[in-house]
């Protein structure tokens, strides 16, 4: 597989997985992404979703472009999760204390839930091929 397809995927598979943020996502009982509409949250996937388009359409310009929002997105989670405010912390366990996590939450730090650990590694993984592809192509 070269880099043009993987991250073609790659690109496709976090659009798909961001919009759970807004959807929702469940399996039975098992709450991935709670259904919660947030004007910021939605702007921020239509912009994702613009550029994915743009990117697809021309990509010469758009890859640098794509590359500082996905840092950009990268920095907000960093700053979301290592934060030691205890409101912020209480705030973020109450708002997703529904949602499955694979770390039980902590009164002291910030543990994403399943559906923000995965968006993280998949916006990671991104910014990384993101790189490679800008290096390689």
């Amino acid at each position: 597989m070269n880099i043009s397809l993987i991250f073609h995927i790659i690109l496709v598979s976090l659009l798909f997985w961001s919009i759970f943020a807004i959807t929702g996502l469940s399996f039975r009982k098992i709450v991935l992404a709670s259904h919660d509409f947030d004007l910021i949250t939605t702007i921020w996937m239509v912009i994702y979703a613009v550029l994915v388009g743009l990117f697809f359409w021309k990509e010469d310009i758009v890859k640098y472009i794509l590359l500082g929002f996905l840092f950009i997105w990268l920095l907000m989670q960093s700053v979301n999760f290592i934060t030691r405010s205890p409101t912020r912390i209480a705030n973020y366990n109450k708002l997703f204390e529904n949602t499955h996590h694979i770390i039980p939450s902590s009164e002291k730090i910030v543990i994403p839930d399943t559906y923000h650990f995965i968006l993280i590694l998949l916006v990671l993984i991104t910014f990384v091929i993101n790189i490679l592809y800008i290096i390689m192509m």
